[in-house]
């Protein structure tokens, strides 16, 4: 009917505004977060994760719908047997009586690749205990999953090289401007996903005796 299909054409160009944006941000951490929105303005999808690794081997990771600490523990395996699947479908069954309200049921993961490189998973949850997706909001997540692996490939290799200048050449402990894009990438962080953040600063007295005694490198 035109209700649905003028619904249909309203979501379409959200989804594409979503895509288009994953790929202009070069702020990993922002590029993660809005890779993460983009899945979870799918239809039927209740909470979005998005996990990948920097070139050092951390975990990257990025949720909605469901706390930033919880999305961490998630892993996603293919099958046992090594071939590559397409998606992996996950399904939640809980105690009786005791499933608490609003709990995950069911969820959907895919490949998160790029240049042939495996860099994680795109996952979208539901509180629908279906087991699976449609075949169309899969191919939705896979196309976001295509869109996001170029885009935080190249933030990932922009953070590298950022870091490498940020870093004291001789000590290579973060620099003043290293503090400060840190800093406001986790208020920004913190305001996104509601969490608290906490800002400790340590003066240590005397610390040029220190420097004296040990050198500036042990210092």
């Amino acid at each position: 009917d035109l209700s649905g299909a003028i619904e249909r054409a309203h979501e379409d160009g959200l989804r594409a505004r979503a895509l288009g944006e994953i790929g202009d941000a070069l702020d990993l951490d922002e590029t993660l977060a809005r890779t993460a929105e983009a899945i979870a303005a799918l239809r039927g999808v209740d909470a979005a994760v998005v996990r990948a690794v920097s070139l050092d081997g951390e975990p990257l990771v990025a949720a909605v719908g469901i706390p930033v600490d919880e999305a961490e523990r998630q892993l996603v395996s293919g099958p046992p047997d090594g071939r590559a699947a397409r998606a992996v479908a996950l399904s939640y069954v809980y105690p009786d009586r005791e499933e608490p309200p609003g709990a995950i049921r069911s969820g959907v993961a895919a490949p998160l690749e790029a240049g042939g490189e495996l860099l994680g998973f795109v996952a979208a949850y539901s509180h629908d205990p279906a087991p699976r997706l449609s075949d169309d909001a899969l191919a939705r997540l896979e196309a976001i999953a295509a869109a996001a692996g170029p885009a935080i490939d190249t933030a990932r290799r922009f953070r590298e090289v950022s870091a490498a200048g940020d870093h004291d050449t001789v000590t290579g402990l973060p620099g003043r401007r290293a503090f400060l894009d840190t800093l406001a990438r986790e208020v920004a962080r913190a305001f996104r996903f509601e969490r608290s953040l906490t800002l400790l600063v340590i003066d240590l007295d005397d610390f040029a005796a220190l420097n004296a005694r040990l050198g500036q490198l042990g210092g």
